[in-house]
């Protein structure tokens, strides 16, 4: 067992450091300004002191949409007299902003109000968005995820809307967790297209900053402003951010199903719950999760949160909530305990961030290395000295290729899933046959008709509800393809090949071939 003291913040009329550092660098000639600063210091309270200051319209990017229904809300609590836009229309009161909520969902929600379905092209659906809002306030806020932005700017998607482009001209972009971004191909792509439409600025926060080649090109591009947390570490006296941990290494391999679940039984039950349950995978997941209810579920409430399922709760003394990465950055809820795997630095930093926020909490992280040389005999520790001596030493920097399902999609290849064996109807990337066996797929998606595509669908489900949804995500984020089949066994690795017309998913242990043909 270590003990993990608390971490404190210095603050000067109601601003910290790096926060005022942060401020003042949007009255510098900087282009893109990097923040780095721990899990619960404060990077949330510099996004509303940008609201209130910028003369012009603050664009601010979440990578999950239960981030973005957060800061949104407390938007609203900051300014009562804003316009919740598409849920409200009016006029702002008290020189209140415009917030403007993109989310994929708030989209199709819109478009379905708007009498608007799957059946007329792209180009009007986005018409139908893009020029229905009222502009009636002179501060002007978007709520969105880098999704919506790469639809908009990356896929061209905002010519000849006169008034998206007013919009974005002369604002400034906030990537909040931007380290789930810098090794995808498409996002240093999204900061150069922001900066020619006439983005004034390009703000990057992260608790775990992660710099590719080509974000630091881009660095060396642009002039670059960057702020990190050393000036504002507090002393015994100044404000707790970060509340003690007990905390313990358990040698596991928790690759093997039957070695994490003797842990997990070992563990849980003497936890404080509200619990959390972060794996890297969600095939492992998928597998485990049965298990788990059948143990467990009598006497507490077992709930599932990854790109595949987000089950509705409420955190209490009963509940231990499974999920995967979504975690780390998707969720703004008290847990008194973690239990978590550690393959990277950065997650298990972000991860153990989830607890010890608003009270003191118990972490236990399952490892296959050896800690011993990095913990030495050391019974107490600083925070600091947990992330950046023993975790980041210690353990694997980020794959820069990975990226959970439901994240920055930029990158991805997305397809329609039906497990035959729970009956679901669910949409994912195309990691999906790294842990379903198709037993029978679509590989002409793009080309079918809309009687189809609804003829297709309605094997799966009978929700007609459901079915118009999945088909206008279709025309924002067009499928490559559909599959039904059976959570695989063993975890198989793929590789993705695309092509002008064609994308093609390589089973690297069955050597199965799946090619998909793109729509004309």
């Amino acid at each position: 067992m270590i003990s993990v003291l608390p971490r404190t913040v210095k603050e000067q009329n109601g601003l910290r450091p790096f926060q005022k550092e942060t401020l003042d660098a949007l009255q510098s000639t900087a282009h893109l300004i990097i923040v780095e600063a721990p899990v619960g210091s404060g990077k949330s309270h510099i996004v509303r002191q940008i609201t209130d200051k910028w003369n012009g319209a603050v664009v601010l990017t979440y990578p999950t949409k239960i981030l973005m229904d957060s800061q949104r809300w407390a938007l609203k609590n900051d300014f009562p007299g804003s316009i919740m836009w598409p849920e409200e229309t009016g006029i702002p009161q008290n020189n209140a902003p415009t917030i403007f909520y993109y989310s994929t969902d708030a989209l199709i929600s819109f478009i379905k109000q708007q009498k608007k379905d799957y059946r007329i092209d792209k180009s009007e659906l986005l018409d139908t968005v893009l020029h229905q809002q009222f502009w009636a306030s002179n501060r002007n806020i978007m709520v969105t995820s880098p999704d919506v932005l790469h639809l908009l700017v990356n896929q061209k998607a905002y010519r000849g809307s006169q008034r998206m482009l007013s919009f974005l001209n002369g604002s400034i972009v906030v990537f909040d967790e931007f380290h789930l971004y810098v090794g995808l191909k498409n996002f240093p792509r999204l900061l150069d297209n922001l900066f020619e439409i006439g983005i004034k600025k390009v703000i990057l926060l992260s608790a775990t900053p992660v710099f590719s080649e080509e974000l630091q090109s881009l660095s060396d591009k642009y002039k670059t402003c960057r702020i990190d947390f050393k000036d504002s570490v507090g002393g015994e006296n100044d404000k707790i951010f970060n509340y003690p941990l007990t905390l313990e290494f358990v040698n596991c391999r928790y690759t093997k199903r039957d070695d994490l679940m003797t842990v997990l039984q070992q563990y849980i039950p003497n936890l404080p719950k509200p619990t959390a349950v972060i794996l890297d995978s969600v095939f492992r997941l998928r597998h485990i999760m049965p298990s788990l209810k059948q143990v467990f579920s009598n006497q507490w409430n077992i709930v599932e949160y990854s790109g595949f399922q987000k089950d509705s709760c409420s955190l209490d003394d009963r509940t231990i909530l499974v999920g995967t990465s979504s975690i780390e950055v998707g969720i703004n809820m008290v847990f008194k305990s973690l239990i978590t795997e550690a393959s990277y630095w950065t997650s298990a930093v972000q991860r153990i961030g989830r607890v010890g926020r608003f009270c003191e909490g118990r972490v236990i992280v399952l490892t296959t290395r050896n800690m011993e040389p990095y913990i030495s005999s050391k019974d107490t520790i600083l925070r600091d000295e947990l992330e950046s001596d023993i975790l980041k030493s210690a353990l694997k920097d980020i794959k820069m290729t990975h990226v959970c399902g439901d994240m920055f999609r930029g990158d991805n290849y997305p397809f329609i899933v039906y497990d035959l064996d729970s009956k679901r109807l669910s949409t994912y990337t195309e990691s999906i046959f790294s842990m379903y066996e198709p037993m029978k797929w679509i590989n002409d998606w793009q080309s079918l008709s809309i009687q189809e595509k609804e003829e297709r669908l309605g094997k799966y489900v009978n929700n007609d509800s459901m079915i118009s949804d999945i088909l206008l995500k279709d025309k924002l984020f067009p499928f490559w393809g559909a599959i039904e089949g059976r959570l695989r066994n063993k975890y198989e690795r793929v590789s993705v090949h695309a092509e002008d017309d064609e994308l093609t998913i390589l089973c690297e242990e069955s050597n199965m071939r799946y090619d998909f043909e793109k729509g004309r």
